[in-house]
């Protein structure tokens, strides 16, 4: 016997459309955080650096800038993983 094509649901669409704005939820708070504190770790780090030494702001600039970077390379891992996962955050 042909299987019988299910009815349309619109119970079934719209969890699936929950499901998928949750995802992109979670994913756009996820890399906000990462980028967020790559920076404050790097900030304070840099500040504790320059009231250790005596400087003025060099490494307080230096510690933003690998933060920057680390926080960019921390987006670009994470959405390589989706992207690899088919779009799906825990896979």
């Amino acid at each position: 016997m042909a299987e019988e094509k299910q009815p349309f649901s619109p119970e079934k669409d719209n969890q699936l459309y929950t499901k998928k704005t949750l995802t992109a939820l979670s994913l756009i708070s996820e890399i906000g955080v990462s980028m967020a504190m790559n920076v404050a770790v790097g900030f304070f780090i840099g500040m504790y650096l320059d009231r250790w030494l005596g400087t003025t702001f060099i490494f307080l600039l230096i510690g933003i800038i690998v933060g920057i970077l680390s926080g960019f390379r921390m987006v670009y891992l994470l959405l390589m993983r989706v992207i690899g996962s088919g779009g799906d955050k825990d896979g």
